[in-house]
């Protein structure tokens, strides 16, 4: 695969001298989770025990299955720093997401680095399809060789998953530890359709959240009666009523279009006689 990131990276530090001043002890993990069909979830990619500060990294992940739809790529709560650039390719056709940092180039060394020990790299965010068996999903690392061609002459690059320090002269290879999608299904026989109502209040966390422009939030009512759902802004301004009507008992969906407000934090609060609730998310656009 060839991928604008991968070229970018290999001609960028192709040519570098690669040697190590210490043995590298990182390790990329990738979250194992479980989940169920129809299922909208998170999946964390987080380094350890780096002791290298880099400039730019490159991790492809690879996520073969066609049950799989990779809905979007987050660097909330992760270590990437204000100034450095994240980037995100996704490969649709053959499922593999790339994610990159890398610090911003004046054609000045030594270039900014992160030197975080631990910490989140960034989140993926799936849908798992509706009537998917029970399996494990592997996210497996990504890695190949790669020709190009650099003036006039043919050069084969490994590409992979790469930290690179500040003046490109020292490039890494941390391990890796391969997470996955346990697909699990539910064991209970169902004998009254009244237990598929819910039997408490509940607001579930938007999703996905940070969004750009529009989200999903879910709820759950025990019992029928009337359902007020409200957007409000860090002043706390109402900017959006979602709902305002007498509800049914059970799951409910509601879908928020916020392409008409600023990048910003967020509130929406559920208030109904089996109680309220509020919860917070993130628009970046």
């Amino acid at each position: 695969m060839k991928t604008k990131i991968t070229i970018f990276l290999a001609i960028f530090f192709v040519f570098t001298t690669m040697a190590l001043a210490q043995p590298y002890t990182g390790v990329i993990t990738v979250e194992t989770v479980d989940v169920h069909p129809g299922d909208h979830f998170g999946v964390k990619i987080r380094i350890s025990g780096n002791n290298m500060a880099f400039s730019a990294l490159t991790i492809p992940v690879s996520y073969q299955s066609d049950y799989l739809t990779l809905d979007s790529v987050s660097f909330a709560g992760s270590i990437k720093s204000s100034g450095f650039n994240g980037i995100i390719d996704i490969n649709e056709v053959d499922k593999i997401a790339t994610i990159a940092y890398l610090a911003p180039y004046d054609f000045n060394l030594p270039l900014e680095t992160i030197s975080a020990a631990e910490g989140i790299i960034a989140e993926m965010f799936f849908t798992l399809a509706a009537g998917t068996p029970p399996q494990t999903i592997v996210f497996n690392d990504f890695t190949e060789e790669e020709v190009i061609d650099y003036e006039g002459t043919e050069k084969t690059i490994q590409t992979g998953i790469y930290l690179v320090d500040n003046t490109g002269l020292v490039i890494n290879t941390p391990a890796y530890v391969a997470g996955g999608a346990v697909v699990q299904m539910p064991t209970a026989v169902i004998e009254d359709d009244n237990s598929l109502l819910p039997n408490e209040f509940a607001l579930a966390q938007n999703y996905p959240n940070p969004f750009n422009p529009s989200t999903r939030i879910e709820f759950s009512l025990p019992t029928a009666g009337q359902a007020k759902l409200e957007i409000f802004n860090i002043l706390g301004q109402n900017v959006a009523t979602l709902v305002n009507e007498t509800l049914s008992a059970g799951n409910h969906e509601i879908e928020f279009d916020a392409s008409n407000l600023p990048s910003g934090i967020y509130f929406y609060r559920l208030m109904h006689e089996n109680g309220s609730a509020t919860k917070k998310m993130v628009l970046v656009k």
